[in-house]
């Protein structure tokens, strides 16, 4: 009888553990989040064989994740996206882990594009990214994907700017419109 209350109170203890452990990584990855979409995000993550893992469901549509684990990534690196671009972020994460390193893995995504493989984003989605050494200190970024897009087809400049969105990236699966910002 000891060893049954013992056992319930064992599993018990180790639920609750990873309750906390699941809601700290959950809280985490919405601090990405807009505070209007926070609620309804969901949140992601990814195991060992690189599957991918909800440990919030989302019902607006919006998917947040810790990167901090990615190559060449700040110590505090989350973001938050439109569930439709999750198979180009698993791309990504693959083609990292695949090089061993971000440039590796830069050059592997670099060839996708050349030959056609590497998944677009929806158009018109944003990216909400917090990176920085911690979450104090963390600075936000908003892009907005415009796959295949030119400074041309929008009417944008492209090249870095202080005051106006520009484009980057024109042309590729990866073109993004960057708002000037922290």
């Amino acid at each position: 009888m000891k060893r049954g209350v013992l056992f319930v109170v064992g599993l018990s203890l180790v639920a609750t553990g990873a309750f906390a452990q699941n809601q700290a990584a959950i809280d985490k990855a919405l601090m990405a989040a807009p505070n209007r979409a926070k609620e309804g995000a969901g949140v992601i993550s990814w195991n060992a064989s690189g599957n991918r893992v909800v440990l919030k469901e989302s019902t607006n549509g919006m998917v947040c994740y810790d990167r901090s684990d990615n190559p060449g990534t700040r110590p505090f690196a989350v973001q938050c996206t439109d569930q439709g671009n999750l198979d180009r972020a698993e791309q990504t994460l693959k083609a990292y882990a695949d090089g061993g390193d971000r440039q590796s893995g830069q050059k592997l995504l670099d060839a996708m594009e050349e030959n056609g493989t590497r998944i677009a984003p929806i158009y018109g989605s944003l990216w909400h990214t917090m990176n920085g050494d911690d979450a104090a200190s963390a600075g936000t970024h908003i892009t907005i994907a415009v796959p295949g897009a030119t400074a041309a087809d929008l009417g944008i400049p492209e090249g870095n700017s202080a005051t106006l969105m520009w484009i980057m990236d024109a042309g590729t699966s990866t073109a993004h419109l960057m708002l000037p910002g922290r």
